[in-house]
């Protein structure tokens, strides 16, 4: 899955929203949840973490992951494995790529490794909402 978006802010301040725990807690979680706890260690070996909980039900999803590579301003890269019950899912990897664009920065991220396309789709659309509230917090 890759999603691609471009935001009117430098990429200083799209770095910062990605990895200030702070600032990801406006954003991190679809519409409809809200972000319990969250761990952005973006340092290579750091911890990624979060809990998010939906506002209607209170069913909550978690996940939790290591961060890979992190080049200030340019790119983030952290494993991530869904924890389900008392097992995990399976381990995924996303990638962010951030780039000077016309007015602002280009944001490129890439989240491969889901066990089916329905997956795969689930966080596409989860990450897109996301990204759309990464856009408002920036403006």
């Amino acid at each position: 899955m890759k999603l691609i978006r471009e935001f009117s802010a430098p990429r200083e301040r799209v770095y910062a929203a990605l990895t200030d725990p702070e600032l990801g807690r406006q954003w991190w979680a679809p519409e409809g949840f809200r972000i319990t706890e969250l761990v952005l260690d973006a340092t290579p070996g750091g911890y990624f973490g979060f809990v998010m909980e939906n506002e209607k039900s209170g069913d909550s999803f978690a996940s939790r992951g290591v961060y890979k590579e992190a080049v200030q301003n340019k790119r983030l890269v952290w494993t991530s494995t869904n924890v389900q019950g008392d097992g995990l899912g399976p381990e995924t990897r996303a990638t962010v790529e951030l780039e000077d664009a016309e007015g602002g920065t280009r944001l490129e991220l890439t989240h491969e490794g889901f066990p089916d396309s329905a997956t795969r789709d689930d966080h596409a659309g989860g990450w897109s909402a996301c990204l759309d509230q990464l856009d408002r917090i920036l403006r």
